[in-house]
């Protein structure tokens, strides 16, 4: 396939030649960036070239004339995406020009030439798509973009998708130094547009930023209108509420660039940014500059969480004054990232472990951040209580629970006793404080469970689904309540309990290392991947109840892995075949309860999301009736030490699961 591509703006800042899907989250200096001029492209769907309200002219279909669209759109960027265009060129990120809804034609030209707006920065709409990016139909013919706000942005949305399903993070082009040349100076106040009148457009600097001869212009022809939105607007189900900034005249002056700045002197560029465009009013004078501030941060705040875009370029910074940017910036991490919470409390049974973490997190010295240590108890509900309406909690990630398989085997009682009913008493404290989200850290063990872990892991997920239905079910639409998801993944490497501090520590006494199975297989992360899908998936929950799955990759051979460890350790297996090795591995069978290998499915069915490494598991729940009446029996069972009840009913709540019990006077 050939791609039209004049001119093409590649940032190499890694030498990385391919793009793993698992690599979503990697930082952005381990990405190979490809700028890309959307209309500029390709080509990829020829219906949308000349849309409604557009002069023909503006169109130039042999792609010779710089100053007209070529005809470049998403669709050409989408087939680039299928075909794995950008995945061969080691592409793993694509920057894009702004896609936002253009004025057509520019306000003043020499010749009174066509002039467009193709590159995307002289945008009329913040909140809408340019036309002549977007198809009626998307890629696969699946689905209908009608001709709307609406359409445009869930192709734009639709194409985000496209590329993460690819490995591929999406960077915007963004514009705070000017709109398109949507208003006039009524210089003659003739009360009349005088279009073929350079002083109708330009103005010189004034000092105070507002001209009193300023009007809009009444011409739509070319797209000459407002700029909008300008107030509360609804897309895609979202609604973005302005104050009005982009559409009022005195929210304009003539000169936008920072003081001393580069283009301070620059010719014409000391009465505006470039030629006719009206620029944004950013000095911290300006009577409406946080009401500015704001609608660009909701405006591009927007684009982040609902239309997953990863990240934002900043188009010349140097025209916009220093505070815009400082308030800009600021606010916007603060809606946008969870490092900006005002406290994180940490809340553990174990004294030693509290320390620990308590220690680690202090060091890095962050003080945008209050850190508050709390010893307690999850099954403590009254001090859950009063913690959390005492600290004004928003978030909750539960992931207190007894995860050593034979341990709970040996000690059943206790095990479903902390994994249930601290959920339980989570979930039912979160609702009375109006917590915002609660997410609960679950496991593959709960899948088709073989053991008392894995079964009162997956009782839990059936009680986080459970609260999630019943408010689903009590609450109207209109009010708030809380959100219960869940997170289901394998074995994070280097955790509590992980196998790899266990090799270490026998490599290091000589060994030998011991398996239970010379075949078992496990699903592997690293600590860093785990925390950092986990924060993702809580950010994709919608109605709540659903079960996150992170794409865990392939399954590894535990004593591969013992292998590996014991050539990283500068060692040579000792085995039959060289019996003067230096570290043997010894298997000692399977225990009670434990499986050859992990599954993260009960069904079989899962649902993707926009992340391609975040699925949602289309598995069974129960109804409330019978769940909560059971629970009551299990409590009343576990009070009264009665293992056989107990285990009963655990089996009649987990139906996968075979009541075997293993138990061990």
């Amino acid at each position: 396939m050939k791609y039209y591509l004049p001119f093409i703006f590649l940032l190499l800042i890694s030498l990385q030649t391919a793009c793993a899907q698992h690599d979503i989250a990697r930082p952005w200096d381990q990405d190979v960036i490809y700028f890309a001029l959307t209309d500029r492209f390709f080509d990829g769907d020829a219906s949308n070239n000349r849309p409604p309200e557009s002069d023909p002219a503006l169109y130039d279909p042999t792609q010779s004339d710089m100053d007209l669209y070529h005809g470049g759109d998403f669709r050409g960027l989408e087939i680039a995406l299928e075909n794995g265009y950008f995945n061969a060129l080691g592409i793993t990120a694509i920057w894009i020009t702004p896609p936002l809804r253009n004025v057509w034609y520019a306000a003043f030209d020499s010749n009174d030439a066509p002039k467009t707006g193709y590159h995307g920065y002289w945008t009329q709409d913040f909140l809408d798509i340019d036309p002549h990016l977007t198809s009626a139909r998307s890629l696969d013919g699946s689905s209908e973009y009608p001709d709307t706000r609406d359409g445009r942005m869930q192709h734009y949305k639709d194409f985000v998708t496209l590329a993460h399903s690819k490995g591929i993070k999406i960077i915007q082009d963004i514009v705070c130094n000017h709109a398109g040349p949507v208003f006039y100076y009524d210089n003659n106040q003739n009360g009349h547009f005088d279009r073929d009148a350079k002083s109708e457009w330009m103005r010189p600097f004034k000092d105070d930023g507002f001209y009193s001869t300023a009007r809009w212009a009444s011409t739509t022809k070319w797209n000459q209108q407002r700029t909008e939105p300008n107030d509360l607007v609804t897309i895609l189900g979202q609604s973005i509420e302005l104050n009005g900034t982009f559409g009022r005249l005195d929210s304009y002056g003539r000169k936008g660039m920072s003081a001393n700045s580069l283009a301070a002197s620059n010719g014409e560029e000391v009465i505006c940014d470039f030629l006719s465009l009206r620029d944004f009013w950013t000095h911290e004078d300006s009577p409406h500059f946080d009401q500015l501030v704001d609608d660009f941060v909701a405006v591009y705040a927007f684009y982040l969480e609902e239309i997953g875009v990863d990240g934002l370029r900043i188009d010349t910074v140097k025209h916009v004054h220093h505070a815009f940017w400082d308030a800009f910036t600021e606010r916007l991490r603060e809606r946008l990232e969870p490092g900006h919470a005002k406290k994180l409390i940490l809340f553990e049974i174990s004294e030693p472990s509290l320390y620990k973490i308590s220690k680690e997190l202090t060091s890095l010295d962050n003080n945008l951040i209050e850190l508050k240590p709390i010893l307690g108890n999850c099954l403590d509900s009254n001090l859950i209580s009063k913690i959390f309406r005492r600290e004004k909690v928003d978030l909750i990630f539960h992931a207190a629970a007894y995860k050593h398989v034979p341990i709970v085997e040996k000690n059943p009682i206790i095990g479903i006793q902390n994994n249930v009913f601290s959920t339980l008493n989570i979930a039912i404290e979160a609702q009375k404080a109006d917590v915002k989200k609660m997410i609960l850290i679950s496991s593959d063990k709960a899948v088709r469970p073989t053991n008392v872990m894995g079964a009162s892991k997956r009782l839990s997920e059936l009680i986080v689904q459970g609260y999630a239905n019943k408010l689903k079910s009590l609450v109207s639409e209109e009010k708030k309540y809380t959100n219960f998801s869940m997170v289901r993944f394998g074995n994070v490497l280097g955790s509590s309990g992980s196998v790899m501090p266990l090799f270490k520590k026998q490599i290091s006494e000589g060994g030998p290392i011991t398996l239970t199975h010379p075949d078992i297989i496990r699903y592997f992360m690293s600590i860093s991947e785990a925390v950092e899908l986990v924060l993702q998936a809580s950010t994709l929950t919608k109605d709540g109840g659903e079960i996150f799955l992170l794409d865990m990759g392939d399954p590894i051979k535990i004593k591969d892995l013992a292998k590996l460890m014991i050539e990283l350790a500068g060692l040579k297996i000792k085995d039959n075949n060289n019996p003067n090795g230096d570290i043997e591995i010894v298997c000692t069978g399977l225990r009670k309860g434990e499986k050859l290998y992990e599954e993260l499915l009960i069904n079989g069915d899962s649902i993707s999301t926009e992340n391609p490494l975040i699925f949602i598991a289309n598995d069974y729940s129960l109804k409330n009736e019978f769940l909560f009446s059971k629970l009551d029996v299990l409590e009343d069972s576990i009070k009264k030490q009665d293992l056989e009840n107990s285990l009963k009913v655990l089996s009649d709540l987990v139906r996968e699961w075979k009541n075997v019990s293993v138990y061990d006077n």
